[in-house]
């Protein structure tokens, strides 16, 4: 008969996560990318590590809540006081965010 494995916790990566996804959701918000947009894309990449996301942005803000079963829960903050329209850096920023997913 065979042994049943124990089941091992999955490794507690939504701190570092929610590191990477505040810091590329700030820098989209400060080059000038959408709210409605950052909001999706910080979700999506979130949910390829099998984390569930609770985003919130606005101009001047990012809020980023991070889930996973086994581990403990991520939250950040972090404000924008500088902001811009800058189409190349969003562009640059955007491939890099794409590449995450």
């Amino acid at each position: 008969m065979a042994r049943k494995r124990p089941k091992i916790p999955p490794p507690d990566i939504t701190g570092q996560l929610a590191d990477v996804l505040c810091r590329m959701g700030a820098l989209l918000l400060r080059y000038g990318c959408s709210t409605f947009r950052i909001e999706l894309c910080v979700r999506e990449a979130a949910e390829s590590y099998g984390v569930h996301a609770e985003v919130f942005a606005v101009p001047t803000a990012l809020t980023i809540s991070l889930d996973r079963e086994g581990c403990e829960p991520a939250l950040r903050l972090v404000r924008i006081h500088e902001w811009s329209t800058a189409l190349d850096r969003l562009e640059e920023t955007d491939i890099v965010f794409n590449q995450i997913l």
